[in-house]
């Protein structure tokens, strides 16, 4: 470590200071606490503070040079709540991660531009509430006539941002805080005793829960800042490209995507900030989007699927092909816009589904990759559904007898799926939005497979429902299809579409202990959990009333209670093998198709959650009640 004691110019005298120098370009410097007989100022220790030094960095990496009457100045917002702040003045860098106190909320810097001095730095958390001192009270405190203030939103600032440290903030030159809104990214640079506003300041909201757009600047700010009479409008945004496309798509004119000015807002990809799922495969997996065959009445919903994907954390664009019809002439622009690659399907695909053309084409263009994401038409996904596949894939990876992952739960009706950190296994596997292996398609699926137009929410496939193996899918579903109204349904497997459903909206959502999903770990959770379970008592008499109207006696016993296991024990006797639970699912009012076997069946067990409360349907011959000597 090496000391010097440079002399520093201050208020017409000279000081020493003591700068300490630390590897990896690291500084610390105390300056004592000193009033010259200039002004009666102090230096920038006013409170006796002292200040780090990150970096320093010739003309902050400006790559000409500022003239005399200015300074340089690097400033920096970050992306996200894990991309930390930067802020380097005269050629110092004086606020980043781990430097000053620098975090959530806003950041700080005072400057005396005479002599060029980084009098203060401060961070005011308005994410909490106000602290001593209050922005108000420290700005009052420690800015004297003529002080540059340069700050700066972090991760999110608004939530206790009091009027009071709005107003002073305004009576310092800001046009633009009064309109700062939750992770909004904002930035001032105004000089104590500027009458009008600042030019140096810039507001981005944020857009759809997300950070705004960050704030990079590298500028050479004036010694003395020429204010403006009135707040400047901001700098209007241009998206050429997506004006085009809107102008081209008549059926779009009202929707949200090209209304007014939304038409210019630019589309990026939500950036990954879990830095413990880099490398996981979910988010290398190519993801074939089917965009339908009738573009005229889904291309509205085609832009709400591809919107509710590129808001995926972790999505990779490059990873994401569009398939559709050659009649589909907007989709290859469309998927331009995203950044996301269009393939047409060929002619000698005309006798298939579009789950087999997909499949067929993802093997084609990936024939090296393990796994798939199908994402059928009319889908919006949860913001968490790329981070559930995650979860759930090293459970796959680690299990044979798992086939795929399934985003939705056919049984995901309103007040029926509550737990949206539980996953099932499941021996039916849905189709909508999934992750399979590449395996079960190559060695099982091509050219076998049994329908052409076979809806594949019901569970597309014969060959592959045969397969010995089982999907994985959420309680509460990571995708929601779009509604049908019920005078649309046309039969009893649309009719499923008609009720309201759960469809999970936390992009945060972790799944409990997703290694408890492996074969045997899964059983025997399961095994407990019924040891654990009240027995709720239906006769043969109940549940075959049941087929005419829910049992509100045993939904109303479900509702008085929160986090419990129930298990209802049955015994199928009906032709062709189902007719029992289906009435029995009716009991708790939950619709499945009366001539489809229920879809969430394992072992002989069907599972759903109502209030918080876990309810397991138990069929006589299921192998759970061969085991441990359950008492049912």
């Amino acid at each position: 470590m090496f000391k010097a004691n440079p002399k520093i110019l201050f208020g017409g005298v000279f000081i020493a200071i003591s700068c300490s120098f630390f590897t990896s370009n690291f500084y610390k410097c105390w300056i004592p606490e000193f009033t010259s007989d200039f002004d009666g100022r102090t230096s920038h220790i006013r409170d006796s503070a002292s200040f780090e030094i990150k970096e320093i960095l010739p003309n902050c990496g400006i790559p000409y040079e500022c003239m005399n009457d200015t300074f340089p100045v690097h400033l920096y917002t970050g992306e996200n709540k894990s991309d930390f702040p930067k802020l380097c003045v005269f050629g110092k860098y004086v606020l980043a991660e781990g430097v000053n106190g620098v975090g959530r909320g806003l950041n700080a810097a005072i400057v005396d531009p005479s002599h060029g001095e980084i009098l203060a730095v401060h961070n005011f958390d308005t994410y909490l509430a106000p602290s001593s001192p209050t922005l108000e009270e420290w700005l009052q405190k420690m800015m004297e006539l003529d002080d540059i203030l340069i700050i700066f939103t972090f991760d999110e600032a608004s939530k206790e941002f009091t009027s009071e440290a709005k107003k002073a903030l305004f009576q310092l030159g800001s046009g633009k805080i009064q309109d700062l809104q939750y992770r909004s990214q904002w930035y001032m640079i105004s000089q104590k005793g500027i009458s009008g506003f600042t030019p140096y300041e810039t507001l981005h909201n944020a857009k759809n829960g997300w950070w705004g757009e960050p704030i990079n600047l590298q500028l050479c700010i004036p010694k003395k800042i020429v204010p403006l009479p009135i707040t400047p409008d901001p700098f209007p945004r241009c998206n050429q490209l997506r004006a085009s496309f809107c102008d081209t798509a008549p059926e779009l004119i009202c929707d949200e995507f090209c209304l007014g000015n939304n038409r210019h807002e630019p589309i990026g990809a939500a950036l990954l900030t879990n830095k413990s799922l880099i490398g996981n495969a979910a988010y290398s997996t190519p993801i074939m989007v089917l965009c339908g065959k009738n573009e005229s009445d889904s291309l509205s919903f085609l832009v709400m699927t591809l919107t509710s994907l590129i808001h995926q954390p972790g999505i990779q664009p490059v990873n994401v092909r569009l398939l559709h019809f050659a009649h589909q002439t907007h989709i290859p622009l469309l998927a331009k816009l995203f950044g996301f690659l269009s393939n047409v399907y060929q002619q000698s695909y005309s006798n298939q589904s579009e789950t087999e053309m997909a499949l067929d084409l993802a093997h084609n263009f990936y024939p090296q990759k393990k796994y798939i994401i199908i994402i059928e038409s009319e889908l919006i996904l949860s913001p968490d559904f790329l981070f559930f596949m995650a979860q759930v894939l090293p459970v796959m990876e680690g299990d044979e007898s798992i086939i795929g992952i399934s985003a939705w739960n056919p049984y995901g009706y309103e007040n029926l799926s509550s737990k949206k950190h539980e996953a099932y296994r499941v021996e039916y596997f849905p189709g909508l939005g999934f992750l399979m292996s590449m395996r079960i398609y190559t060695d099982y699926l091509r050219g076998n497979f049994s329908c052409c137009f076979e809806r594949n929410f019901i569970g597309w496939s014969s060959t592959l429902k045969s397969l010995p193996g089982y999907t994985i899918i959420p309680d509460v579903s990571r995708v929601l299809r779009r509604p049908i109204a019920p005078s649309a349904a046309s039969d009893e497997y649309q009719k499923m579409f008609t009720f309201q459903r759960e469809t999970n909206v936390d992009v945060d959502a972790w799944i409990d202990h997703p290694h408890k999903l492996k074969s045997h770990q899964y059983f025997n959770e399961i095994v407990n959990k019924l040891l654990s379970s009240t027995t709720i008592h239906l006769s043969e008499h109940d549940i075959s009333n049941c087929a005419r109207e829910p049992n509100m006696a045993a939904i109303n016993a479900l509702r008085n209670f929160k986090g419990k296991s129930f298990v209802i024990n049955y015994n199928e006797t009906s032709s062709p093998g189902f007719g029992t639970l289906v009435s029995l699912l009716n009991c708790f009012d939950i619709y499945s198709p009366k001539d489809h076997r229920p879809f969430n069946l394992y072992k002989g067990l069907f599972r759903f959650s109502m209030n918080d409360n876990d309810v397991f349907l138990l069929e006589a011959s299921s192998p759970f009640l061969r085991t441990h000597s359950l008492p049912f």
